[in-house]
């Protein structure tokens, strides 16, 4: 078997047999990774503790046929402020659950993808504020659906094509994932209404977002 090296956050883990788990991977080098870590839950196991989700490391591992092989784990942050806050704890799994909904594997884009998860979770730990800790959700939702080809549009009126002002009162297309104005909402069903401090903060978000949404995958 062929054995390689990657930086990569712990996205989730499942049990598996007695003693072993299987772990998903978003890395640095690679993409999404499925690997196994045999005997992970023996009390001595020398990856206790190591491989729990948030956890970033730098792992050797074999290349499988069906699952790669944790072959080595050396832990490079667990993410001790977010771990020990149940409420940021929650939030993480939140990045974590949307990360693995976006990831594939050999994703040229990765290194892209695992800075902007790693610091995340970084801005996550260094702040306690509930408000700020729900914007923080609100940045990285947005910033990871656009990288994705999914990005609100918040400029335009879906239905007449105007140019929206942002001292203008609209509402949002869940399913078109567009703005609606004013003078449309009407005629539109399934419509919620957007506060204009809400929409002033979306479309700022929009035309400043902290991840590259201009990359070629």
């Amino acid at each position: 078997m062929s054995q390689y090296k990657t930086t990569a956050i712990v996205l989730r883990t499942y049990d598996f047999k007695d003693y072993d788990r299987i772990v998903v991977l978003y890395s640095k080098e690679y993409g999404l990774i499925r690997a196994i870590a045999k005997g992970v839950k023996k009390q001595k196991s020398e990856f206790h503790g190591k491989l729990e989700p948030t956890i970033s490391s730098k792992f050797i591992l074999y290349k499988g046929k069906n699952l790669d092989i944790v072959n080595q784990c050396d832990v490079i942050d667990t993410f001790k402020g977010v771990r020990k806050s149940l409420k940021k704890l929650t939030y993480s799994l939140c990045y974590l659950e949307l990360a693995s909904v976006f990831a594939v594997e050999d994703d040229p884009g990765s290194e892209i993808y695992y800075n902007f998860l790693f610091d995340s979770l970084k801005k996550l730990e260094s702040h306690d504020e509930t408000s700020l800790i729900e914007k923080l959700l609100v940045e990285f939702e947005y910033n990871i659906i656009s990288v994705a080809g999914y990005a609100p549009v918040f400029d335009t009126c879906n239905t007449c094509r105007r140019t929206i002002v942002e001292t203008e009162y609209v509402s949002f297309s869940s399913g078109y994932g567009m703005t609606v104005c004013s003078k449309c909402n009407k005629n539109t069903a399934n419509l919620s209404d957007l506060s204009l401090g809400l929409y002033k903060y979306l479309r700022s978000l929009a035309s400043d977002s902290s991840l590259d949404t201009n990359i070629d995958l």
